[in-house]
Protein backbone atom coordinates (compact mmCIF):
# COMPACT_ATOMS: atom_id res chain seq x y z
CA UNK A 1 0.00 0.00 0.00
CA UNK A 2 1.29 3.46 -0.87
CA UNK A 3 2.13 5.75 2.02
CA UNK A 4 -0.32 8.63 2.45
CA UNK A 5 1.01 12.14 2.08
CA UNK A 6 1.06 14.52 5.02
CA UNK A 7 -1.22 17.03 3.28
CA UNK A 8 -4.49 16.83 1.34
CA UNK A 9 -4.73 18.88 -1.86
CA UNK A 10 -7.69 20.32 -3.74
CA UNK A 11 -7.93 17.32 -6.07
CA UNK A 12 -8.46 14.94 -3.17
CA UNK A 13 -10.96 17.24 -1.42
CA UNK A 14 -12.89 17.62 -4.70
CA UNK A 15 -13.02 13.82 -5.13
CA UNK A 16 -14.07 13.19 -1.52
CA UNK A 17 -16.87 15.76 -1.62
CA UNK A 18 -17.89 15.48 -5.28
CA UNK A 19 -17.31 19.19 -5.85
CA UNK A 20 -15.31 21.41 -8.18
CA UNK A 21 -11.66 22.14 -7.56
CA UNK A 22 -12.42 25.82 -6.90
CA UNK A 23 -14.89 24.85 -4.17
CA UNK A 24 -12.29 22.47 -2.74
CA UNK A 25 -9.82 25.35 -2.45
CA UNK A 26 -12.41 27.31 -0.47
CA UNK A 27 -12.80 24.41 1.96
CA UNK A 28 -9.01 24.18 2.31
CA UNK A 29 -8.82 27.91 3.04
CA UNK A 30 -11.49 27.59 5.72
CA UNK A 31 -9.74 24.64 7.35
CA UNK A 32 -6.39 26.44 7.27
CA UNK A 33 -7.99 29.48 8.96
CA UNK A 34 -9.30 27.17 11.70
CA UNK A 35 -5.86 25.62 12.14
CA UNK A 36 -4.27 29.09 12.35
CA UNK A 37 -6.77 30.14 15.05
CA UNK A 38 -6.19 27.00 17.14
CA UNK A 39 -2.45 26.75 16.55
CA UNK A 40 -0.99 30.20 15.78
CA UNK A 41 2.53 28.85 15.22
CA UNK A 42 1.43 26.09 12.82
CA UNK A 43 3.05 25.89 9.41
CA UNK A 44 0.37 26.35 6.75
CA UNK A 45 0.98 25.21 3.18
CA UNK A 46 -1.07 27.25 0.73
CA UNK A 47 -3.51 25.13 -1.27
CA UNK A 48 -3.16 22.12 1.04
CA UNK A 49 -4.39 21.15 4.48
CA UNK A 50 -3.02 18.76 7.09
CA UNK A 51 -4.35 15.24 6.44
CA UNK A 52 -4.93 14.63 10.15
CA UNK A 53 -6.97 17.80 10.58
CA UNK A 54 -8.91 17.16 7.37
CA UNK A 55 -9.74 13.61 8.43
CA UNK A 56 -10.89 14.71 11.89
CA UNK A 57 -12.99 17.63 10.66
CA UNK A 58 -14.38 16.41 7.37
CA UNK A 59 -14.31 12.63 7.15
CA UNK A 60 -14.77 11.33 10.68
CA UNK A 61 -18.57 11.51 10.58
CA UNK A 62 -18.66 9.75 7.25
CA UNK A 63 -16.39 6.99 8.56
CA UNK A 64 -14.24 7.29 5.45
CA UNK A 65 -10.46 7.15 5.32
CA UNK A 66 -10.26 7.07 9.10
CA UNK A 67 -10.19 3.30 9.43
CA UNK A 68 -13.62 3.07 11.03
CA UNK A 69 -15.43 1.85 7.94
Amino acid sequence: MAEEKMYVDADEVARDWGISKSQAYKIIQKLNRQIREQFPDAIIVSGKVSRGYYNRCCLADAGRKTGSA
